[in-house]
C-alpha cells in the first residue's frame, strides 16, 4: 500500500463522501451525471479563498469546505459529505447531485505529491 494511501486511511477511516463526475450535456438541453461513488476523505468545514475560472474569466470565490482524498476527481463534479445510502431513494434509485441537499460543486482541484512516498498524490478539493 502506498505511503499517501496509508497516511490518509489512518486518519480518515470513518469519513466518507459521495462523488459525482462533472455533468455532461445530454443533447436535449439538460445534463447527465455519472453514477455516484463513495470515496474515503478528510472533510474540513472551513472557508478558503480560491481562484477559479468561469467562462474564461478568472474569479476569486470563497470555498465552503476543503476535502482531502487519494481519489482522482474533476472540477465541476459534485461532492456530498455522507454515504451512498444518504443519496438513495427508498426504491434504491440514486439521486443526482441537484436533488441532494448539501451536494456542493467542486470549484478547484489540486493534485499534490505525497511527502511520504514519491509517485503518490493527495488530492485537495475546494467546494
Amino acid at each position: 500500500m502506498s505511503g499517501a494511501k496509508q497516511m490518509l486511511e489512518r486518519h480518515i477511516e470513518n469519513d466518507t463522501a459521495v462523488y459525482w463526475g462533472a455533468p455532461v450535456p445530454d443533447g436535449n438541453g439538460t445534463y447527465t451525471y455519472t453514477d455516484p461513488v463513495e470515496i474515503k476523505c478528510v472533510w474540513l468545514h472551513k472557508n478558503q479563498l480560491v481562484a477559479t475560472q468561469v467562462k474564461n474569466e478568472k474569479k476569486e470565490v470563497m470555498s465552503q469546505s476543503v476535502v482531502y482524498t487519494i481519489t482522482v476527481v474533476e472540477e465541476n463534479g459534485f461532492l456530498f459529505h455522507g454515504s451512498l445510502d444518504d443519496v438513495m431513494e427508498s426504491d434504491s434509485t440514486l439521486l443526482t447531485p441537484k436533488d441532494v441537499e448539501g451536494a456542493f460543486p467542486i470549484l478547484m482541484v489540486e493534485k499534490n505529491p505525497s511527502i511520504y512516498r514519491p509517485g503518490d498524490y493527495v488530492t485537495t478539493i475546494y467546494l
